[in-house]
């Protein structure tokens, strides 16, 4: 496989990559200029394999004329994308219809083409696609500082009793109202947590409720319900 980069010498990412696969000449020159102006590095690749090979949040491929071999190989990428890649991180434009009938599972994956195309609607396209992927990687990073803090709050408030606001606040840089908002999280999952007003902190209350932590206890794996 072949890459073209811009002149930006800072390291891409799967989010800055775009692969081409048997584009002609004119259509590869209207990438390259999009993938300039944007920053995006192009991986030029040499077969369907390098499509798995190569992370990337979009691919530019000419489906026609597929050989017998290319089909199998055609087809066994659109199952690998199906069944690894989100389509909300992923796209593929096909500059024309593909001569294989596709999954449509796959349909997500595909990107909307004109009949004519010049190097602005590959701009607004890359440009599209690389804010979508890296908006969902942003949620996901998101939701993933969020359970960290969750799972600190409840080691907090086992092990030391007591939470006060101000630690967690400096602890994380988050303000105290996406504490609160933890909190009522939390207690959505049935942690008994409240406000305890004279230690003027967070505290498990006493309770004779089941937990949402205790959930695993209530349903015992070698036990078997008696027949009616």
């Amino acid at each position: 496989m072949k890459a073209q980069s811009t002149p930006n010498t800072e390291p891409h990412g799967w989010n800055d990559t775009v692969v081409a696969f048997r584009l002609s000449t004119e259509i590869l020159e209207m990438l390259h200029q999009a993938a300039r102006e944007l920053k995006v590095r192009v991986f030029i690749a040499e077969s369907l394999t390098d499509l798995i090979a190569i992370p990337a949040f979009m691919v530019v491929i000419d489906p026609g004329d597929l050989s017998l071999e290319e089909r199998d190989e055609f087809e066994t990428w659109i199952e690998f994308t199906i069944g690894n890649i989100s389509p909300r991180e992923f796209g593929v434009l096909f500059t024309r219809v593909p001569s294989v009938q596709m999954p449509k599972a796959f349909s997500k994956f595909v990107l909307r083409t004109p009949d004519y195309l010049d190097a602005d609607f590959f701009k607004l396209k890359l440009l599209n696609k690389r804010m979508s992927s890296r908006g969902h990687q942003r949620n996901i990073a998101a939701l993933e500082r969020r359970i960290f803090r969750l799972l600190r709050i409840l080691k907090v408030l086992r092990v030391e009793g007591v939470l006060y606001p101000e630690d967690l606040v400096n602890e994380f840089g988050m303000s105290r109202k996406t504490l609160q908002r933890d909190i009522a999280v939390l207690q959505a999952m049935f942690e008994p947590v409240e406000w305890d007003p004279v230690r003027r902190g967070y505290v498990l209350a006493e309770t004779e409720g089941l937990r949402f932590t205790d959930l695993k206890d209530a349903f015992p794996a070698s036990k078997k319900n008696p027949a009616v």
